[in-house]
């Protein structure tokens, strides 16, 4: 059986760990004597005295059952050389009766001639105000509906989750210590399209150590759920090439749908469910950039429902509404999808035909005009009645510079359809 180790070394080792607070311990794998500090004994609101004869019984009556089986796995592992150290967090009986949380490191100094371990010496941390610091953080995870975590990236381009909390599983589909194993499974779950916005935001961050903060989407379970997250960065201050993040990840689904919302309902008009005004005009002035860049073509057609006042007169304002919802319905149906169609104002409608001429634009407004013209409606005294609009067409000339130049021409003819009786698609040109 070798001998214990210098008791030279033993001495600068405790005054080394003296400092740190740490109970030590030496233990005899071989014989199962253990020797310990007065710090050991304290922790545990003991002296010495009290616990005498020491032996490894101690740790085996004081130790919480299920950690001792976890520690003994670990000791195992340890000295079959699986692992360098010996590192594991137990719950220790305290005098008193409560539970003391020890972080317990401990290595294998020297093995009996036979090669079975024999002296292994660690230390005891008291980490119970850690501990008890990390169960409220955890509750207060679980209250906050979002994800909180640490994310840390090196100068080689590695990252690690050091923590994440629960709330992970419901953003990511993951358990936090899957994330903390393979990080990769956070990225993973971000939609392709929004993965390298995130990354450069991240990266920019590194670089900047400025606050990150981004919007992306993830899909779990099917379901593509909207997340904003938030992070403040620093230096490591073991390595100053490695950036960590504290920070928080929310659910931001139910606001961007409502984002959305306001601006479809700032963009369309909220009876027909067409563009409006405002949109037609911005749109319709960035067709006549892109003509005077690229000499795309475009057309523009003004449209006016015929005899609408009537209509309001005779069958009531509601029945109204029908004709111009009808209409509408009539202009989705029939339109491309690269058209553009809104209300500009009462009965009147624009609707802008990229990358179209005047006869094209012709045949499909006249088009339109004939199935619409065709469309029956029932008043409340059952009497039926069929209604027609009238248009006038014109194209983007290299000369336009202001987009009310197009609302003339477009209007002019309008006009015409109008004094030649209605129900009529007029053009600049001669139609085809």
């Amino acid at each position: 059986m070798s001998e214990r180790p210098d008791n030279h070394q033993l001495e600068r080792l405790r005054a080394i760990i003296e400092g740190t607070r740490a109970g030590t311990w030496e233990w005899n794998a071989h014989t199962g004597e253990q020797v310990i500090n007065d710090r050991w004994a304290e922790m545990l609101g003991y002296t010495q005295a009290e616990l005498e004869p020491i032996s490894i019984a101690i740790w085996h009556r004081l130790c919480h059952p299920d950690d001792l089986a976890r520690s003994s796995e670990i000791f195992a592992r340890h000295f079959r050389g699986e692992i360098p150290y010996y590192d594991c967090v137990c719950r220790l009986r305290h005098k008193e009766g409560h539970w003391v949380w020890i972080h317990d490191r401990g290595k294998l100094i020297s093995r009996t001639p036979d090669g079975e371990p024999e002296w292994v010496v660690g230390t005891h941390i008291d980490i119970s105000q850690q501990h008890v610091n990390a169960q409220l953080l955890n509750k207060l995870a679980e209250a906050l509906p979002g994800v909180i975590y640490i994310f840390r990236m090196y100068a080689d381009g590695r990252s690690e989750f050091p923590y994440v909390s629960e709330g992970v599983r419901r953003f990511y589909g993951a358990e936090p210590e899957e994330i903390e194993r393979d990080p990769n499974l956070v990225f993973d779950a971000v939609l392709p399209e929004d993965r390298p916005r995130l990354l450069e935001s991240i990266r920019e961050s590194y670089l900047n150590l400025a606050q990150w903060t981004c919007e992306y989407r993830v899909l779990v379970n099917g379901r593509e759920v909207w997340l904003e997250g938030v992070a403040t960065p620093e230096h490591e201050w073991l390595d100053e090439e490695a950036v960590s993040w504290y920070g928080v990840v929310v659910d931001v689904t139910h606001r961007k749908a409502l984002e959305a919302k306001l601006v479809q309902l700032s963009v369309t008009d909220e009876l027909t469910g067409l563009y409006n005004r405002r949109y037609l005009l911005q749109r319709l002035t960035e067709l006549l950039e892109d003509y005077r860049r690229h000499r795309t073509p475009f057309s523009l057609v003004q449209i006016d429902l015929d005899w609408f006042k009537s209509i309001n007169d005779t069958y009531g304002h509601l029945m109204g509404d029908e004709v111009l919802k009808a209409f509408a319905f009539t202009l989705n149906n029939r339109l491309r999808t690269s058209d553009i169609a809104g209300r500009s104002g009462g009965e009147e409608f624009l609707i802008l035909l990229p990358h179209t001429q005047v006869p094209e634009a012709f045949e499909l407004i006249e088009e339109i005009r004939v199935a619409f013209s065709g469309t029956e409606f029932q008043g409340d005294d059952g009497q039926v009645f069929q209604t027609s609009f009238s248009a006038g067409i014109t194209a983007v000339r290299a000369g336009d510079k202001r987009v009310d130049q197009l609302l003339s021409r477009a209007d002019a003819e309008l006009y015409r359809a109008k004094g030649e009786g209605r129900n009529l698609v007029c053009t600049e040109t001669p139609r085809p």
